[in-house]
């Protein structure tokens, strides 16, 4: 290898070392600018995605207040009660099918019985009966009754009570008639 240099072997030594360490020194600060530029360039999105989640919180707050103030918390909670009461009776019940009978009963009544609510109440052992409650009013004594011995003449229903205390008055009665109910048989 031949030398342009007049320096000693040990000193050229030397001065490449140090010449590779400025090298890798300069790399360093490259890439430590990149770094700086990068992270600078980021910070106008950080801003603005901070503000933009300041303002979304601050409006679900506001939000949440208002549900609060108006009552909508309660209708969803009635909702979503409502919704494990369906959820219940559509997995953890038998399946029923009794429209026709309620067909029936609603055939049963006059201009002088009126239905407010059909309630299933429970289940027997046996998949095919179910327990049913009937609530309304009568006009008359004598209309509740005809009513009570239509829904006896079924069939398909059994052990119907209609409480005593409901028929205490004789006109404008309020009325809750409990009854079993079967499934009717296909034919």
């Amino acid at each position: 290898m031949i030398h342009y240099t007049l320096l000693p072997v040990e000193k050229m030594k030397s001065l490449r070392w140090d010449y590779k360490i400025r090298i890798i020194i300069t790399l360093m600060i490259f890439i430590a600018s990149g770094i700086v530029i990068g992270i600078l360039s980021l910070l106008p999105s950080y801003i603005i995605s901070y503000t933009l989640e300041r303002d979304l919180v601050n409006k679900v707050e506001t939000i949440q207040k208002d549900r609060s103030s108006t009552g909508i918390d309660n209708v969803i909670k009635e909702l979503n009660k409502s919704y494990a009461y369906v959820r219940v009776l559509k997995i953890d019940k038998p399946r029923i099918s009794f429209l026709g009978s309620v067909e029936e009963l609603l055939a049963l009544r006059t201009k002088n019985v009126t239905i407010s609510s059909f309630e299933v109440a429970s289940t027997s052992q046996q998949e095919d009966l179910s327990e049913m409650v009937i609530q309304g009013n009568a006009l008359t004594r004598e209309s509740l009754l005809n009513f009570k011995r239509g829904i006896e003449a079924d069939q398909n229903i059994s052990n119907v009570e209609l409480p005593i205390s409901d028929l205490a008055k004789s006109k404008d009665i309020s009325f809750a008639i409990k009854f079993w109910i079967r499934k009717p048989h296909e034919k």
